[in-house]
């Protein structure tokens, strides 16, 4: 099975140099999908805040980027109404 990395841009720039095996690239942003909610809900409880530009990059075993998963992609926020609140999109710092 091919290998993925998920780094983590927030707060903080956190690399992921363990990775996970996946089927395919699509079974990696289903699974960057699950951690993202995962980390929101450990954010939201530890800072009571959330930064909408934050996202995974999804690396391949070369190391390259092949897919990104963005707060917006994961989480559908709406108001009191149930109308859907658009997060806007804003790009995070570069991968150093």
């Amino acid at each position: 099975m091919p290998k993925f990395f998920f780094n983590v841009f927030n707060s903080e720039i956190t690399t992921d140099y363990d990775g996970i095996e996946a089927r395919d690239i699509e079974d990696a942003k289903l699974r960057a999908r699950r951690e993202f909610r995962s980390l929101i809900a450990a954010t939201v409880i530890d800072t009571a805040e959330l930064i909408t530009d934050h996202r995974i990059d999804i690396l391949n075993s070369e190391r390259e980027r092949v897919g990104q998963v963005y707060l917006r992609d994961v989480l559908t926020i709406r108001d009191p109404q149930g109308q859907k609140i658009d997060l806007p999109a804003k790009s995070s710092p570069k991968p150093r």
